[in-house]
């Protein structure tokens, strides 16, 4: 998401800064890196991880439309289950295991 900060700094809010930290953008970042916060990956995390893996991601969910992010190519496109609310942890992204010419 640094590497390409022009893309993904409009969508972080002022309020996604930690307290006494200035930039909004990088305080998000150092949160979604460190393990001892309760701030986990979402759909920036994934389109910057199609990016960065060169690969699209194909996020199911019901109720919703299929949602297809990042490069075109030629390997499979990875697949997650976007749960809204599931086994009480509230909204998050579950693997759904090898495309199928990956098998």
């Amino acid at each position: 998401m640094r590497s390409h900060a022009d893309d993904f700094r409009p969508f972080i809010v002022d309020g996604d800064a930690a307290a006494g930290e200035s930039d909004p953008f990088e305080s998000y970042c150092r949160s979604v890196e460190t393990v001892a916060t309760a701030v986990w990956g979402g759909q920036l995390e994934l389109r910057a991880l199609a990016a960065s893996l060169g690969r699209s991601i194909t996020v199911y969910s019901a109720g919703l439309p299929t949602v297809c992010m990042g490069a075109e190519g030629t390997a499979p496109a990875l697949r997650v289950a976007y749960l809204r609310h599931a086994y009480g942890l509230g909204e998050h992204y579950n693997s759904l295991g090898k495309a199928a010419a990956e098998e």
